[in-house]
């Protein structure tokens, strides 16, 4: 189970081992949204959307010298610059898309190679 929290800038990962639960953090700027889709994960930051690719046949000898001890390991593998749009909320959607709730300028979108965000949808009482 992953789990964020932009008060505190973390990322939970919370596992288990067969006998205790294991609670694993990263520190991000901002934290807010996430998805999971087969192998890839996609982390909404203060002004970025991070992508990450789980590396599983290196988990299996992570950490060095205490081999075996995590099954998945994620890693960056693409950063969109975006700008603070108040992503709350992520989804990965057909072929390589990636929908976000942009806040900032009430509407869904997708992410862009040109621009922050490309506007897809915005309810029909926002001007």
């Amino acid at each position: 189970m992953v789990i964020t929290t932009y008060q505190a800038g973390l990322v939970g990962v919370i596992g288990w081992d067969g006998q205790q639960l294991n609670l694993l953090t990263r520190h991000f700027d901002k934290p807010m949204g996430l998805a999971l889709r087969d192998s890839e994960m996609a982390l909404v930051t203060r002004d970025t959307v991070e992508l990450l690719a789980d590396s599983s046949h290196q988990a299996a000898e992570y950490p060095p010298g205490q081999p075996g001890g995590y099954d998945s390991l994620y890693l960056p593998r693409a950063s969109y610059y975006t700008c603070p749009l108040q992503i709350h909320d992520v989804a990965f959607g057909a072929g390589d898309e990636l929908w976000i709730v942009n806040t900032r300028f009430s509407c869904l979108a997708t992410l862009s190679r040109r621009h922050s965000f490309q506007p897809r949808w915005q309810p029909p009482f926002i001007t």
